[in-house]
């Protein structure tokens, strides 16, 4: 999946900043603190997500039965599903073929996992 340029609340004063970098000015303090003060909470809203939903999904019994050697595999399509799904970027009848061909998950733990993700989000 590739990444797609976001534009947030920071977008404008990075911008502004690194114009004064660029031109090789020193920023004012007051465009410095209302950037980073813009990063923290943009950094703080979405901060602990994929963690709290891995928590949530290792404590399914289907996930407990499954061997530990494919936990890799299954955190990996966790944090792919969550990205691909609130992004909108993945059609919901892809989900399917994408997580069995290209991360390697079997069709029966694969549907699993979405059906969690579609009651976790």
């Amino acid at each position: 999946m590739a990444r797609k340029k976001s534009y947030r609340a920071s977008s404008p004063l990075k911008y502004e900043y690194k114009m004064y970098r660029l031109f090789g000015g020193n920023a004012p303090e007051g465009l410095i603190a209302q950037l980073v003060a813009t990063l923290r909470s943009e950094y703080e809203k979405n901060y602990g997500f994929y963690r709290q939903a891995w928590e949530s999904l290792k404590k399914q019994t289907w996930v407990q039965q499954l061997p530990k050697g494919e936990y890799g595999k299954l955190k990996a399509a966790l944090n792919y599903l969550l990205k691909a799904l609130r992004d909108k970027k993945l059609a919901p009848e892809d989900t399917l073929i994408e997580l069995t061909k290209v991360i390697g998950l079997s069709d029966d733990v694969a549907q699993r996992l979405i059906d969690f993700v579609q009651h976790y989000c």
